[in-house]
């Protein structure tokens, strides 16, 4: 283990018809202890920051059953897959269908910002939108509530770790294959697009992972 380390998150989104996932990256600023699994670690502290915050994104006709966390910087760890509680939406009305995903900008200072740091929510409620167009009642609340979460450290609950989010720079991870540059390419989110659109996704659907609790 070692600071500056470099952690990649999944965090999958079911409804009926599917499943998607979404990710996001953190880099270590205090280790863990030594007797303690990092990857299990950070999945613990997501689901306790970040789980209830999507469940506030996303329709009560999907759920977010798990988070699967993998270092690949630095020693290696077995990969950790956390089962979330209470995994049901919580957002009132129908979802739209999974391939359309609310399209979030994560703001970095490092890389370009056009071609970095977009990630796609499945799960949206149909009610909060208008044509494409995300209302502001909920760009204002359940997004803007998640989005203000993510500079913020993420504190080990019961150790000593401690992680930032950020974005990494595929440009500059596979500048100079096979090697891959995992620090150099990681970037601290600062802030995030508080207009946030929703997308077409050409890939529907991913391997499911994580079981639903509803």
């Amino acid at each position: 283990m070692a600071t500056d380390d470099v952690f990649l998150a999944d965090f999958s989104i079911e409804d009926p018809s599917g499943a998607s996932t979404f990710g996001l990256a953190f880099q270590q600023q205090i280790d863990s202890s030594p007797s303690v699994v990092e990857t299990d670690d950070l999945a613990e502290v997501l689901e306790s920051e970040l789980s209830d915050l999507i469940r506030n994104m996303i329709s009560v006709e999907f759920w977010h059953p798990a988070i699967r966390v993998r270092k690949v910087s630095g020693n290696p760890v077995p990969m950790s897959e956390r089962m979330v509680g209470a995994n049901v939406g919580l957002a009132a009305g129908a979802g739209l269908p999974s391939n359309c995903a609310l399209n979030l900008g994560l703001i970095q200072a490092k890389f370009s910002q056009k071609s970095n740091g977009r990630i796609f929510i499945a799960g949206v409620p149909e009610g909060n939108t208008t044509i494409g167009i995300v209302k502001p009642g909920y760009s204002d609340g359940p997004w803007k509530a998640f989005a203000d979460r993510l500079p913020l450290a993420f504190d080990s609950i019961s150790d000593t770790g401690r992680w930032f989010a950020g974005v990494i720079s595929a440009k500059v991870l596979n500048a100079a294959p096979p090697a891959k540059d995992w620090e150099g390419a990681f970037a601290f989110i600062t802030d995030s697009i508080r207009n946030p659109a929703l997308a077409i996704q050409r890939r529907r659907t991913t391997k499911v992972f994580g079981t639903s609790t509803t």
